[in-house]
């Protein structure tokens, strides 16, 4: 029997969460405010409620949120809701009693496209870069970060799990 859950299933590309470190801010593909969310038992910041807030279909999850890594230390700055169409800012205060969030739940790596889009892929997070930078958090605190660069065939390769023969 094949069971399908529509939660983790997108049949568009997605809008994803932002990132700035030092002076760059790009696009991350994962959404650590979701692991908050599944903490807390309900997806709401204040009296926002993001489980009705599909209204666009590259923004399933109905917001964006934007992240700070500053002093090995990661933080949410800013949420908005309506994105695709006219972005409206959630207030942080509501829900932490600040605007610069110490994100303490967060204990796994954010993934960051690195490069030119090689390849266009429309669903969800698929689209393909020259290369991915692992960046590694335990308790909201930066333990590491990897990159690879896609570009050197093998490596690209070795992490679509083919296996070579001699």
């Amino acid at each position: 029997m094949l069971l399908l859950s529509a939660k983790n299933i997108f049949a568009t590309a997605q809008y994803g969460d932002l990132l700035i470190e030092g002076n760059d801010t790009s696009w991350i593909y994962c959404n650590p405010l979701e692991e908050y969310f599944e903490k807390k038992g309900s997806r709401s910041i204040g009296n926002e409620d993001f489980d009705s807030r599909y209204n666009c279909t590259a923004l399933w999850r109905g917001y964006v949120a934007t992240w700070l890594i500053e002093n090995d230390s990661l933080f949410l700055v800013r949420i908005q809701s309506n994105f695709c169409s006219n972005p409206l800012d959630v207030s942080l205060i509501e829900e932490f009693g600040t605007n610069k969030v110490f994100a303490h739940w967060v204990n796994f790596s954010i993934l960051k496209p690195e490069g030119e889009m090689l390849q266009y892929i429309h669903a969800g997070y698929m689209s393909i870069f020259e290369g991915m930078s692992y960046i590694e958090f335990l308790d909201g605190i930066q333990t590491g970060k990897t990159t690879e660069n896609y570009l050197d065939r093998n490596k690209y390769w070795d992490n679509l799990l083919f296996t070579r023969h001699p």
